[in-house]
């Protein structure tokens, strides 16, 4: 009798083992199929002023370099340029960046009068399974961080990842759960230090992408098209306007 039971749990095993090696192979495939020919050596975009009227410094993963987007001018630094050619823009982003890979980076930052530090952070870190606890920790340390260089904070992950059409079942359940647990953690913390949140799930613009992906999404499926990234340009002006009353003298 207990020999049974145990043949009968090992075939079990095995059959669930199999089940998720095939998930996590097609996950695979689907990924590798979607990024094949795309390009992600962009840029950062940066501009230099030397008399300017504000200055902006762009902090984060290759969502803040603008891959995926056409050219730097239409990542979201370069549409902020656009609007405010006066701008000394400074961008010390790097593709594949995880909070704490972030936090290594700060010591490059030369200044500590800057009006704005905009953070795109956060996004590897939902698709990586980064620990919470440490999501938690390193974005609370480099917001510390900042609240010494910048009049004013925003910050923004990504919206909600699992709904990249890049991601299969059950992979896009996950990051879905970890999205809204990441948002969480970024609320909490930005209250904490008087920082602007980019509540890009609230602002809605998931739906928006996925309504018009062509337009939308680079072609990878996982990344922004210049249009995307004007999108979120948009919800920094937003959340800038309903939460740092104070800068609406310079970013209007």
């Amino acid at each position: 009798m207990f020999k049974s039971n145990f043949h009968r749990l090992k075939k079990i095993a095995i059959g669930l083992v199999g089940f998720c090696l095939f998930w996590i192979f097609l996950q695979a495939v689907t990924i590798f199929w979607a990024t094949r020919g795309m390009d992600y050596s962009l840029g950062s975009f940066q501009q230099q002023n030397e008399h300017p009227t504000l200055k902006i410094i762009f902090l984060g993963d290759s969502t803040a370099v603008g891959v995926g987007s056409q050219s730097p001018q239409t990542s979201t630094a370069g549409w902020f340029a656009k609007d405010f050619p006066e701008a000394l823009i400074d961008n010390i982003s790097q593709s594949g960046l995880r909070l704490a890979g972030l936090h290594n980076k700060l010591k490059e930052i030369k200044r500590d009068d800057y009006d704005l530090a905009v953070l795109q952070i956060g996004a590897n870190d939902i698709m990586r399974l980064t620990p919470l606890t440490s999501i938690d920790r390193e974005v609370r340390s480099i917001l510390a961080f900042l609240k010494n260089k910048a009049r004013t904070i925003v910050i923004l992950h990504s919206g909600d990842v699992g709904t990249a059409t890049i991601f299969i079942w059950p992979f896009n359940r996950i990051l879905s759960q970890r999205s809204y647990q990441v948002r969480e953690i970024y609320k909490k913390a930005t209250r904490d230090f008087g920082a602007s949140y980019v509540d890009l799930i609230q602002y809605n613009s998931d739906r928006l992408f996925i309504d018009d992906q062509k337009k939308y999404y680079a072609p990878d499926h996982l990344h922004l098209s210049g249009d995307g990234y004007f999108i979120w340009y948009q919800a920094i002006r937003f959340t800038l306007k309903q939460n740092a009353p104070s800068a609406l003298d310079i970013f209007g």
